[in-house]
């Protein structure tokens, strides 16, 4: 039986040395978004052999597998999920699984005949281009908050963030929760969830900073690249400053840089409305379908 255990830095740790940056642009792969959100998906996690595989518990009660991911033999991650959920006593299932691997699951599982879509949880992909100043006709919007932003905040600064100064995001979540429309329920969910990423940033060797304006954080963020894309897995900033969602967005594209980014993950909108107008209006050049694999009966 494969050792799943709950979602830690040091599990991240030890996959972080393994991913295949070939394997997948989904966010739900990256160790960051892991250390963000795994405690509320109900998944646990085990490394077999180079992979990472996980376990998620569904809301009706049912466990299903996530995709192996790593650097060690993918056919062989597949053979330890069909003898573990024979031990299991478990039908096999699976969730955030990319469409470009339906085919090879469903060939080596000829009874997954059910394949669900959920547009909610699509990854919004963006060339990274377009948020390095926000060119073109496309993206005038963005552009013309960035100069009302800069004409009228003339003195802010992007600072870097690091494990000496991650508490002002703690310190920023805490002094603003009423800001970000959450009832005490849902603040108090959001800020343990982002703490457990605070606590993982140093370990996990996230990158991050803060929009400043003397000496007051208007926002933070944080991410991680992995392969050709920059994962963005937190964002967070005060909309009574115009602008800063849009310049914190292009001041981490800018600090993040190279030759080798080609892409930014900016995750799903989770059916919020707002968050999907908000998302489309950067305009995605793809959206980074997920699919739940199971048996029709």
């Amino acid at each position: 039986m494969l050792n799943f255990s709950p979602i830690t830095t040091e599990i991240l740790k030890e996959y972080k040395q393994h991913i295949d940056d070939s394997a997948t642009r989904l966010c739900d792969y990256a160790p960051g978004c892991l250390s963000l959100w795994g405690g509320y998906s109900n998944m646990s996690i085990c490394m077999y052999k180079g992979m990472m595989i996980g376990l998620v518990e569904q809301e009706n009660g049912k466990l299903s597998y996530t995709l192996p991911v790593g650097d060690g033999n993918f056919d062989d991650a597949l053979d330890a999920i069909q003898a573990d959920s024979i031990e299991r006593n478990i039908d096999i299932r699976f969730c955030a699984i990319p469409s470009e691997y339906i085919d090879k699951l469903t060939h080596r599982f000829p009874h997954l005949d059910k394949v669900n879509y959920e547009s909610i949880w699509s990854d919004y992909l963006y060339p990274y281009a377009n948020f390095c100043g926000y060119h073109g006709n496309a993206l005038h919007g963005q552009r013309n908050h960035v100069n009302r932003f800069i004409k009228e905040h003339p003195g802010y600064e992007f600072i870097a963030m690091s494990a000496d100064n991650i508490d002002l995001a703690r310190q920023f979540m805490i002094e603003n929760r009423a800001a970000f429309d959450k009832d005490e329920e849902s603040a108090e969910a959001e800020l343990s969830n982002l703490c457990n990423i605070f606590d993982a940033y140093e370990s996990l060797e996230l990158y991050g900073g803060y929009l400043m304006l003397d000496g007051q954080v208007l926002g933070f963020t944080i991410g991680e690249p992995i392969g050709d894309t920059l994962h963005v897995h937190v964002e967070k900033a005060l909309t009574e400053f115009i602008g800063t969602y849009q310049v914190l967005a292009m001041s981490f594209a800018e600090y993040m840089k190279n030759d080798r980014l080609i892409y930014i993950n900016r995750q799903d909108d989770a059916g919020d409305e707002g968050l999907r107008r908000s998302k489309e209006s950067y305009k995605p050049c793809a959206m980074l379908e997920k699919y739940r694999l199971e048996a029709e009966n």
